[in-house]
């Protein structure tokens, strides 16, 4: 049997689903653990084995996916409530997050508008400038 697992990381609740070869579903939930976010994903899983009648080795060997969302890291951006970064970019590129999407926040604007768009207040600094630093890529000639 093959599976496939989708977990997701909250801030209260970490959340597990696998599907089988077959179409089944098994959906599972832990308490998230702010200590050590590893722990509530792998009490998630090992719930959804235990359903399952696998241990979690055995679940795992069998797994042909497993992508990972996390919630918590979404809040965090937007709470802005993370630890301070920097960024290492390519030379040339530090200023990418500050000039974004062109035609983002632009719907529903007519056509003149969007001109001067770049120079509107965005929404608040992922990076602050002065923490990015660009640096020299290698490249294979």
């Amino acid at each position: 049997m093959a599976y496939y697992i989708g977990t997701d990381i909250g801030g209260t609740f970490t959340d597990c689903v696998v599907l089988d070869d077959e179409g089944n579903i098994v959906v599972s939930k832990a308490p998230s653990t702010p200590s050590d976010f590893a722990l509530g994903l792998i009490d998630s899983l090992h719930e959804a084995a235990s359903q399952l009648s696998l241990n979690l080795p055995e679940l795992l060997r069998q797994t042909r996916l497993f992508p990972h969302g996390c919630t918590i890291a979404t809040n965090t951006l937007i709470n802005q409530s993370g630890a301070r970064v920097g960024l290492i970019t390519t030379r040339g590129f530090e200023e990418t997050l500050y000039i974004m999407r062109g035609s983002a926040y632009c719907q529903g604007l007519p056509v003149a508008d969007w001109y001067h768009k770049p120079q509107n207040e965005r929404p608040f600094e992922i990076v602050p400038l002065s923490e990015i630093v660009g640096i020299n890529e290698r490249i294979d000639k």
